[in-house]
């Protein structure tokens, strides 16, 4: 088992989104989209308790 997934922008505004504010703290370089490898980095989205 390999492990790979796919990260699409195109296919959600949200996700667009969240990629787009992540490149522009970080780089553009500093986020993968399409086929997404075990040893790339990635984002992680955490669902967190409102307060």
């Amino acid at each position: 088992m390999c492990g790979r997934y796919s990260l699409a922008p195109d296919e959600s505004k949200e996700i667009a989104q969240i990629v787009a504010e992540v490149q522009s703290r970080f780089g553009a370089a500093s986020i993968h989209t399409g086929e997404i490898f075990p040893t790339n980095a990635a984002p992680v989205l955490l669902a967190e308790e409102q307060k």
